[in-house]
């Protein structure tokens, strides 16, 4: 049988002497490798600021090749403002005359067109005619005919009329003085059943045929301009809106701006932007 003699002190001051010495090793070590990572991050460092050292002449280069473009693009802006300007001007001049030829082969023969016009409303065009039509049925009819309008004028946002008056024969009710409902203008009095009082009634009636010397419509007038609805014939106005745009190009807000706006017009504008546009553009076309 073995026994251990030795007092619990000298075991555990053995014990003490080794920690301490694995701290200090494992300290050092530590502080071996942040020296070396400090090491390690200078020497990078320096490299990458040699690197940026040798292309410093070439960066100066670039700089002063760039501003010299730069000064050379202000030198011209106002004549590249210019140019754009016209070229969206330019382009814009057909757009009328090409809406007014898309939409007139669809204006049916039967309505008399006064009065064209068109005009902007952003990314749609209002287009309003002004007209004369002889039956409510052509008025029925002219809606149908507008709706055909094609492409990229064409697939109607929205259309309306107003103006038809009702001008044509009807057949009455039957009432005390007209027993057989004789037909008669809306509004007119009845046809009386007595032989006597219907002559009357169609002599009153009676009337000059020439529209002229009614001096209805500006017929006969012997002044220019527009005739308008003759007897019977009522004079009707048509709004169409249309999804497409004719924005006008704005030249005093091109030439005042120092970039540009978005247009329809298509011009380019200094800096790459379209030339400035202006949605109260319109055109007028009146028949005579």
């Amino acid at each position: 049988m073995r026994l251990n003699l030795l007092p619990q002190t000298v075991k555990k001051g053995t014990q003490t002497r080794t920690a301490v010495i694995l701290s200090v090793v494992i300290a050092l070590i530590c502080i071996g490798g942040a020296f070396a990572i400090v090491k390690y991050s200078q020497d990078t460092l320096q490299s990458a600021k040699d690197a940026v050292d040798a292309k410093k002449p070439e960066y100066d280069k670039t700089v002063a090749l760039q501003q010299k473009s730069v000064d050379q693009l202000a030198a011209v802006a106002s004549l590249n403002r210019n140019v754009s300007l016209y070229q969206a001007m330019d382009k814009h001049i057909d757009e009328f005359p090409n809406l007014y030829s898309a939409v007139l082969p669809y204006i049916p023969n039967f309505f008399r067109l006064t009065e064209l016009n068109a005009t902007s409303a952003g990314p749609a065009t209002i287009v309003t005619m002004t007209g004369v039509i002889s039956t409510y049925q052509q008025y029925a009819d002219l809606m149908l005919a507008l709706l055909r309008i094609p492409k990229p004028y064409g697939q109607v946002v929205s259309i309306s009329r107003a103006g038809y008056q009702h001008t044509e024969m009807i057949v009455p009710p039957i009432d005390e003085q007209d027993q057989n409902g004789r037909p008669r203008r809306p509004g007119a009095n009845p046809v009386p059943d007595d032989p006597l009082q219907r002559l009357e009634y169609y002599i009153n009636q009676g009337a000059t045929t020439q529209n002229g010397y009614l001096a209805i419509g500006n017929y006969g007038s012997g002044q220019s301009g527009p005739r308008g609805p003759r007897l019977n014939e009522s004079e009707v106005t048509v709004r169409l809106v249309l999804p497409y745009t004719i924005q006008t190009p704005d030249p005093k807000a091109t030439l005042s701006q120092a970039g540009g706006a978005p247009a329809a017009g298509g011009g380019q504008a200094p800096g790459g932007g379209p030339a400035a546009t202006t949605p109260g553009g319109g055109g007028r076309a009146t028949a005579g």
